[in-house]
């Protein structure tokens, strides 16, 4: 019984043992197969569409390929590039050996010999982080929206050789190259004009003051691939070497410092009107367009293109009919007004008296017939008196 019970005991403890030794064995399978880890500040992609990454980039299109190889790098570290900014103010012109002796990646090194793109990404904080990160999640198709606003501007007219640079094209890809085998020059241009045109016969690049070429310029870009290959770029002199095509490698970024914030970018699609004949001769339709490209009779043809180009609004339903109003009664009828008799003619006024005499003639004549009447009066007064039986006394005849 006691043997029994011992050996119950010593199987009890390897049972245990064994279930000790198992999570250290798994979690020893897990770290092994686990993927690398997380750098801080990652978050979800943030894709962005071609018209908005040929907006992020227009800045930046036609600089030539030695810039453009440690400029897309270098957005994605963009604290780096404030403090590189930020040294480069407190030690200007500084030796190759101190630059060498500072703590930061080749890319960020690479730009302190170039402090005037430097500076404009130092001042630009937003826009580079941007930059950044859409090279991280889409480096393919910011290579491709590089190479579309070349081919808008060299249809255009605006990018053309000059004793600073020199456009090489390598089948359908356009290479922008320094003339100069020393000297990398940064051109300047607007890129509201550029790759488009205006009309104007001058210069739409112009260049300051050259900067030299040398070691830290140590990657390239593979444009058929649409990467930039790291380790093993430019040469002195900026020869390729010849024969075999080298098999290049994408840039790789070291994940162990800070990525760029992976916020949604403050970039907006625009309607860019593209001349007639400055379409890319590649796209089917009319390459996208960044907002603010344009001047003011490009934007009221856009404008108006795009009210034609609008639905017709719905047809809103009739209202229903308002009910009619209840008729009033008719007003009675007034009497007729009583008919006035007619006012009767006014009597014709009499006529003159007809005058029995008229005298006339002088004086004598006149007292000749008074004469005679008085006589006639007095005749028939006598006759009258003497007929009267007793009418007292008759007329006694005319006066003497």
């Amino acid at each position: 019984m006691r043997c029994q019970r011992g050996f119950g005991t010593a199987l009890v403890a390897a049972i245990l043992m064994l279930l000790a030794y198992a999570p250290l064995a798994s979690s020893q399978d897990v770290s092994d197969n686990a993927a690398p880890p997380v750098a801080p500040g990652a978050s979800e992609a943030v894709i962005l569409t071609d018209a908005q990454l040929q907006s992020l980039v227009a800045p930046i299109a036609l600089y030539p390929d030695p810039l453009i190889a440690q400029i897309l790098p270098a957005s994605t570290y963009p604290v780096q590039i404030a403090l590189a900014a930020r040294w480069l103010q407190s030690n200007p012109n500084p030796t190759e050996a101190l630059i060498d002796a500072q703590d930061m990646e080749p890319c960020i090194e690479a730009m302190l010999h170039y402090p005037t793109v430097l500076a404009m990404m130092n001042d630009q904080l937003d826009w580079t982080q941007s930059l950044g990160v859409a090279f991280l999640n889409q480096q393919s198709d910011v290579m491709n929206a590089i190479q579309e606003l070349r081919q808008q501007a060299m249809s255009a007219g605006t990018l053309q050789n000059a004793p600073q640079q020199q456009v090489v094209m390598d089948g359908d890809e356009i290479e922008i190259l320094p003339v100069d085998p020393n000297l990398v020059y940064v051109p300047e241009y607007d890129p509201q004009t550029v790759y488009v045109g205006d009309g104007r016969s001058g210069l739409y690049l112009t260049f300051g003051q050259g900067y030299p070429e040398g070691v830290w310029l140590d990657n390239d870009v593979d444009w058929r691939n649409r990467w930039v290959a790291g380790g093993d770029g430019w040469h002195h002199g900026w020869s390729k070497p010849v024969g075999a095509p080298r098999v290049t490698k994408p840039w790789a970024r070291d994940q162990r410092q800070v990525l760029p914030v992976r916020a949604p970018p403050r970039i907006q699609e625009g309607g860019r009107d593209v001349r007639p004949g400055y379409e890319n001769p590649k796209a089917q339709a009319p390459a996208p367009a960044f907002q603010g490209y344009q001047n003011r009779n490009d934007a009221q043809r856009a404008a108006d293109r795009g009210r034609q180009s609008r639905p017709a609004p719905p047809v809103r339903p009739a209202p229903p009919a308002r009910p009619a109003a209840p008729a009033r009664p008719a007003a009675p009828a007034r009497p007729a007004p009583v008919a006035r008799p007619a006012p009767q003619a006014k009597p014709a006024p009499r006529a003159a008296p007809v005058q029995a005499f008229h005298a006339g003639g002088d004086g004598k004549t006149v007292a000749a017939q008074s004469a005679r009447g008085n006589a006639s009066k007095g005749a028939s007064g006598g006759a009258g008196g003497g007929g009267g039986a007793g009418g007292g006394k008759g007329g006694g005849g005319g006066r003497k």
